[in-house]
């Protein structure tokens, strides 16, 4: 189902890094020869991993000499996938897009005064000859030698043309789902979510772009009387929603027709109680970013350039109750109570199983199949109950030994009854989460969105407003990689609430939350085990 939507990016009133603006002012580059598809896709090895087309490590003479090889040499260490590159400190990375390098950036001005905005291109174009002698000499298209930081490398002739090949096409045109008017955006919903999940999700998503339409009505005034940096910046988001349906295994072929109808620049938000391993897999084969969503069960074990998660959901909680546990525990028995057929369930339980691998405690499994679940659940003189359980399945009463409830289960306000009972989850609770999400609160009900769901509402509002700061700052250059590079850096530095106390994306970290809270505010601690071993290599 299609649930389309508009509203209009407002143009930033400041400017971007003087890094970037120089790349941002040309014209899209385009190559006058259809590039040869063996060499691109050698180069983009050569650019992103350092791997030459022999299967040998590209080598590179850094700093003093230090020889740098394989992945540490690779272009894309210090350029990013972008080419965009970077800046730290007072080092800058120049951007090496295809129309930075190879384009005088002269675009046709419509007014003297954009022209004088536009000002005058700082670096001389390269062609073949001089990008190969920079790459092994360090000296530019204009003979100036390159700061030491810049490699030296030692290429071969045909890997030199293979790289040259690659950098040709490197942000040469837009990505899919963007054109001069429109920038096209979905969110996916899993089937099974609840309709009051659902519904609070798109409450929050229609709201954030009736703000955004009512926000750039005189836009179009603006922009011929305003800056050519606004003027740039300028486009209508179309928001469309797709709405899975039956197994994951009809997914893919789901995800692809609704590609196929309308491409878009990427995915945002979404949620899901499944297992988020179909949409993760079909974003890496694409190349399609997906930022935020709120998946209970994100993909584990394959590789991951291009979904940012919140957290590791459900298995973030499963390890942080193992780790309490074991901590409050020196020996003692638990048991785990989960329904048969929830897939959640079912793998938090596994989760719990693995964190508990080599302590004293005994864990056994209650699966409930057709009753409800009542105090019957676990068994005298246990350490504890763990419940992987909706709300429905609580019972009139907690089980006799106490009770250990995954906050992204359980309920806001837990049943009469049920007050002794902990829950653990990847965010805080009482005044200082009270005090963290008001201004959202307070958004929603200036429009009339009752809080339903606060956890979908405040997450879906954070993710849309990472993907509208990062727009704000691309201008022009539509780029999938380099959308995920400025939400690495939004996430790091907003000040903009989300129900977690704490979030760091990165370079290789595409989960942002680690740390497990108490429901009495005890200080969080770490649950996470280092992402290299939860999502693979990348």
């Amino acid at each position: 189902m299609r649930r389309p939507s508009c509203f209009r990016v407002t143009g930033a009133l400041w400017l971007a890094p003087l890094f970037l603006a120089a790349v941002l002012l040309g014209a899209p580059h385009s190559a006058t020869a259809a590039p040869d598809a063996a060499a691109v896709a050698s180069g983009e090895r050569i650019y992103r991993e350092g791997v030459t087309r022999s299967g040998a490590s590209l080598r590179g003479a850094g700093v003093n000499q230090v020889l740098l090889e394989g992945r540490e040499a690779a272009c894309g260490q210090c350029h990013r996938r972008s080419g965009f590159g970077t800046a730290e400190g007072a080092f800058v990375v120049r951007p090496i897009t295809a129309p930075d390098l190879f384009q005088d950036r002269a675009p046709a001005a419509a007014s003297q005064r954009i022209a004088h905005q536009l000002g005058v291109p700082t670096r001389t174009p390269y062609d073949d000859a001089s990008l190969a002698r920079v790459l092994r000499t360090g000296v530019d298209a204009a003979g100036r030698p390159l700061n030491p930081l810049m490699p030296r490398y030692a290429l071969s002739e045909r890997d030199m043309r293979d790289l040259e090949a690659y950098l040709h096409t490197l942000g040469a045109t837009p990505a899919q789902g963007v054109d001069d008017a429109d920038l096209h955006l979905a969110t996916v919903i899993q089937p099974g979510v609840s309709a009051t999940r659902r519904a609070a999700l798109l409450a929050v998503l229609d709201a954030f772009v009736r703000d955004k339409n009512a926000a750039v009505r005189r836009e179009p005034a603006r922009r011929q009387a305003g800056a050519m940096r606004m003027q740039r910046a300028y486009r209508r988001w179309v928001l469309h929603v797709w709405q899975l349906e039956g197994p994951a295994s009809g997914w893919p072929a789901q995800l692809a027709h609704h590609y196929e109808a309308e491409p878009v620049f990427a995915l945002v938000s979404g949620i899901g109680d499944q297992d988020w391993t179909p949409i993760h897999q079909f974003s890496e084969r694409l190349r399609l970013p997906c930022i935020l969503p709120l998946a209970l069960l994100p993909a584990h074990g394959v590789p991951n350039a291009y979904t940012m998660y919140f957290s590791d959901g459900l298995l973030l909680e499963a390890e942080g109750i193992g780790r309490m546990l074991a901590a409050g525990h020196a020996a003692g028995h638990v048991t785990q109570v989960y329904r048969a057929g929830d897939e959640a369930g079912r793998a938090a339980a596994a989760a719990l199983r693995r964190a508990l691998a080599g302590t004293s405690l005994a864990l056994d499994d209650q699966v409930l199949d057709g009753a409800p679940a009542d105090a019957r659940m676990g068994r005298a003189g246990d350490a504890a109950v763990v419940l992987w359980l909706g709300t429905s399945d609580l019972g009139a009463r907690p089980p006799e030994a106490p009770a250990v409830l995954p906050r992204s289960l359980a309920p806001a306000a837990l049943p009469p009854g049920w007050e002794a009972a902990r829950r653990v989850g990847a965010w805080d609770s009482g005044p200082a989460h009270g005090r963290r999400v008001r201004r959202v609160l307070d958004w929603m009900a200036a429009r009339g969105i009752p809080v339903s769901d606060e956890a979908v509402q405040v997450n879906a509002m954070f993710a849309m407003s990472m993907m509208g700061e990062a727009l704000m700052h691309m201008l022009d250059s539509f780029s999938r990689d380099y959308l995920l590079e400025l939400i690495e850096h939004e996430v790091n530095v907003s000040v903009l609430p989300s129900m977690y106390p704490h979030l760091s994306l990165g370079r290789d970290l595409r989960v942002a939350a680690h740390e497990v809270y108490l429901d009495d505010g005890a200080q969080p601690f770490s649950a996470s085990a280092p992402e290299a071993e939860r999502l693979g290599s990348r």
